[in-house]
């Protein structure tokens, strides 16, 4: 709905003024704003699909599909403020799943 509504971004503008976690979103461009906002619509979704996949509600060769998105979108510079600024609002499954998969990534380069 951001995506498709930028002036609903403004709550993160909001936010930022009182919440010192989240101040690198005042420094945003409005490209960097949508993409934030893309990128988080994103992630939320990837925390659904991975526990349909936990529960194996969907299969290996789905998930694998949904993981190599993830994997590609992780390495955008954004998404890593996306996943600060969100800390403790997922599953801690799938924190530590994204965590890792940040760690492999970085020790692969």
């Amino acid at each position: 709905m951001m995506v498709e509504q930028p002036a609903l971004q403004t709550i993160y503008d909001d936010l930022a003024k009182i919440e010192p976690s989240e101040a690198g979103w005042l420094k945003y461009e409005s490209r960097q704003k949508l993409l934030f906002n893309y990128i988080e619509l994103n992630f939320e979704l990837f925390e659904r699909v991975y526990y349909l996949w936990q529960e194996k509600w969907i299969d290996a060769e789905t998930w694998s599909c949904w993981e190599k998105w993830l994997q590609y979108l992780s390495r955008h510079p954004i998404f890593d403020d996306v996943r600060r600024s969100n800390r403790g609002m997922f599953g801690e499954d799938f924190a530590r799943y994204v965590d890792r998969l940040i760690e492999k990534r970085q020790s692969d380069t």
